[in-house]
């Protein structure tokens, strides 16, 4: 079969990459970084499931705010988490 120069020299750079070493240590890095990506889902997966739900965290929010503990420090440093796990629980991320 007779190719156009332009297709010919595509094929032969085509070629030369799939044996080139640079394509392999690429590839490899991107199967370490795929399961990299697993095992940070997996570790997602397992601290989403400690986050109180919806109701819970309602409930305690109503039950730490300062204004129910006139205003102490431990009243406002639970409240300082309990706004950072809603926050938290608003971005949930499905997997």
């Amino acid at each position: 079969m007779t190719r156009c120069v332009p297709c010919w020299r595509a094929e032969q750079l085509a070629k030369a990459w799939d044996q080139s070493p640079e394509k392999a240590r690429l590839v490899e890095r991107i199967r370490e970084l795929e399961r990299e990506r697993e095992a940070l889902r997996a570790q997602l997966a397992n601290v989403t499931a400690l986050l109180p739900d919806d109701r819970t965290l309602r409930r305690l929010i109503q039950c730490a705010h300062p204004d129910r503990h006139q205003n102490s420090e431990a009243s406002k440093l639970a409240m300082q988490w309990l706004n950072q796990v809603r926050r938290l629980t608003d971005r949930r991320v499905t997997t």
